[in-house]
């Protein structure tokens, strides 16, 4: 794939990535009990929450763009086990795509970031 074309499908993934979390987070803090995990979280529900919405932000800067990546891949990992244990198992399959995003973005680096991308390492030849 081209290297602006690479860019182009980055960002919409990154920018699809944060507006699930926050759109998770703003759910799950709105109303604790009533959300869809209240249920089974309990007291958690407000610290995943916050967990969503500070890995929105951490995503979007260069610096901590892999930890946000990584919590979010936790986050999402928590999320489906409590819904197997619902026993919501249709809804646990649904998240699967979701979990395997921030897996692939963990990979790329962020867009805007001045560092090597790991094709460009393992494709650099030593001359001489």
């Amino acid at each position: 794939m081209k290297p602006k074309a690479f860019k182009i499908v980055n960002i919409l993934l990154i920018m699809l990535v944060v507006a699930q979390n926050v759109w998770d987070g703003y759910r799950m803090l709105e109303n604790p009990t009533q959300s869809f995990y209240g249920t089974e979280l309990g007291e958690h529900t407000v610290f995943m929450g916050v967990l969503s919405v500070c890995c929105a932000v951490f995503i979007l800067f260069p610096f901590t763009y892999i930890t946000g990546n990584l919590l979010t891949v936790f986050k999402m990992a928590v999320l489906i086990l409590f819904m197997l244990k619902m026993g919501e198992v249709a809804a646990a399959f649904w998240e699967v795509p979701f979990l395997l995003i921030p897996v692939v973005l963990a990979r790329c680096c962020h867009p805007f970031s001045n560092r090597y991308q790991w094709d460009d390492m393992m494709l650099e030849r030593k001359t001489g």
